[in-house]
């Protein structure tokens, strides 16, 4: 193995850079008929940054329908939506109406009374009933129960399909 001096090698790496810059030539030239030093110029090189390209998607347009005024709208449950993730309905709740069966908190099975879960929620009252959106959602793993605003709500495992209180 060749070793070098610090200096050795200082002293190469000086004399190439020197070679390096003869060979790219000065900053100015020279016009032979004149021997005057002629001026490079140099101007910046044009810009071609264009703007980059826009990939946002329009957000999706909700549609909200709504279920038509029902004598039996308490016993009313969302299970005819299931796997309409997304899709949003309202549900008129008449005043005075009976309570039924809820699962979940929040986060409700589709087969859980809509009114019943509003009032749950509480979104609306028994004695005053109201309109009410629903947005329908994948399942989940687990529905807590609690009870809230008279309404007990009932625990539920793996279910297929629910349904939150659109805001």
């Amino acid at each position: 193995m060749v070793t070098m001096s610090r200096s050795v090698l200082l002293g190469a790496l000086a004399a190439l850079m020197l070679a390096l810059v003869g060979a790219c030539g000065s900053a100015e030239t020279v016009d032979d008929a004149t021997t005057q030093p002629t001026p490079v110029t140099t101007e910046p090189a044009p810009t071609t940054t264009e703007p980059a390209p826009t990939t946002t998607e329009p957000a999706p347009v909700t549609t909200v329908t709504t279920i038509p005024a029902d004598p039996n709208a308490w016993t009313l449950t969302a299970a005819e939506h299931r796997g309409e993730s997304g899709t949003q309905y309202t549900y008129q709740c008449p005043p005075g109406g009976p309570t039924n069966r809820v699962w979940g908190t929040d986060i409700y099975t589709d087969d859980s009374s809509v009114c019943s879960a509003a009032v749950h929620a509480g979104l609306i009252t028994v004695e005053g009933g109201g309109d009410v959106t629903i947005e329908m959602r994948p399942g989940e793993a687990t529905y807590p129960g609690t009870e809230a605003n008279g309404v007990s709500s009932a625990d539920w495992g793996v279910w297929s399909s629910s349904y939150v209180f659109a805001d």
